[in-house]
């Protein structure tokens, strides 16, 4: 592949994007999840990794401010819990939100005053006392990466706790004139795995869908290929042949084909040499932490067995009707590997469905069988 001497920023591969990314292409999220902060609903993102959840909430950060709103970004995946007991890591939860609200030399006062609460009592007083009785401009917590506590020790601290302290906030909420405080919670994750007790909190929320990137709504990603592509718009089409519009692997290939002096005049070889040099041939020694990362959540999921049954089916050309109850189809969900369709479990991408194909399957099966 002969490669363009000029390197571009346009495109990003891994971490979120930046408000001034260029390369952000809006999707109907963005829309749902503003309507549903300013309706003052509790509102969920949950979905696969590199899908854009932090991207989306860095977005709507700034938009509500531009409403008037502050938004107060919570990573839990940034709390340390190594060698943390729960009073501990609570307060590190406490001082990341009070310090960006310029609250955190009161805070210490309040955490003296309240330690002794239970757990659920103190996290319901710290958003009722501490921070919605004590502003005048309205407020939104989002909770990044909240599959992290599904990590933490229930010694230190028991998720349901979390969820039970939002969910009385909201119910105490119900009626007010004035709801200075909402949250969004964003993450890898299944709401039952997070919430275990029978509630009305996620059958009452905003769930808020964050669907692959759209092709007839991406012309946007058009900005980033040279001027000398003259057929930059029938890259960018068989770019979405392989990835579907799964976010990241779009922008990788995108930056890929970008960075070349000129492409092959038969478009479809030149992406496909892209795609398997990026994602399928591993003698390249090409890492991908996408691929990487769907890899570990079958291999390492206690629903292996059942997950890659499902998958052989898929590959067989089978319907495969989803069932919210089935645990395996949903780990199967918020892997990445597979999407829904008119309900049914379809694979998600070309590139996903070539590296993960029958016989990745049909391998680990057998592998799974024989320790069995």
């Amino acid at each position: 592949m002969s490669r363009n001497n000029t390197n571009t920023d346009f495109f990003q591969t891994g971490g979120s994007l930046s408000i001034s990314s260029p390369s952000y292409v809006y999707r109907k999220a963005d829309v749902e999840l503003y309507d549903k902060i300013l309706s003052g609903k509790f509102c969920y993102v949950f979905a696969p990794r590199q899908m854009g959840k932090t991207s989306l909430k860095i977005r709507m950060i700034n938009s509500l401010k531009k409403k008037g709103i502050k938004g107060i970004s919570l990573d839990l995946s940034s709390i340390r819990t190594e060698k943390a007991n729960k009073q501990q890591w609570l307060f590190s939860i406490f001082f990341s939100i009070a310090k960006d609200l310029q609250k955190h030399e009161q805070l210490r006062n309040w955490w003296a005053e309240n330690l002794q609460s239970e757990t659920k009592n103190l996290l319901l007083s710290f958003f009722e006392n501490f921070i919605a009785e004590n502003t005048n401009e309205r407020l939104v917590i989002f909770i990044d990466e909240i599959d992290s506590i599904l990590r933490i020790d229930a010694d230190v601290f028991n998720k349901n706790d979390l969820f039970r302290a939002i969910e009385e906030f909201y119910t105490h909420q119900k009626g007010k004139p004035s709801k200075r405080l909402s949250f969004v919670v964003l993450g890898v994750a299944i709401h039952e795995d997070l919430y275990s007790q029978a509630n009305s909190l996620f059958h009452e929320a905003g769930n808020i869908r964050l669907d692959y990137l759209e092709r007839d709504k991406s012309d946007i990603l058009l900005q980033g290929f040279p001027k000398n592509f003259k057929e930059a718009d029938k890259i960018l089409s068989e770019i979405f042949h392989w990835t579907n519009g799964q976010p990241a692997l779009t922008q990788k290939l995108c930056k890929s084909i970008a960075l070349l002096k000129n492409p092959h005049k038969d478009i479809s070889i030149e992406v496909k040499i892209h795609v398997d040099f990026l994602f399928i041939d591993k003698q390249n020694n090409e890492y991908d932490s996408n691929l990487a990362n769907i890899e570990n959540r079958i291999v390492n999921n206690v629903y292996k067995q059942q997950m890659l049954y499902l998958l052989l089916q898929i590959h067989n050309k089978e319907e495969v009707a989803y069932c919210n109850k089935n645990i395996a189809m949903k780990s199967l969900l918020i892997s990445g590997i597979v999407i829904l369709e008119k309900n049914k479990l379809i694979m998600a991408n070309k590139i996903y469905e070539t590296k993960f194909d029958k016989l990745w399957v049909e391998n680990l099966l057998k592998n799974t069988n024989n320790i069995r």
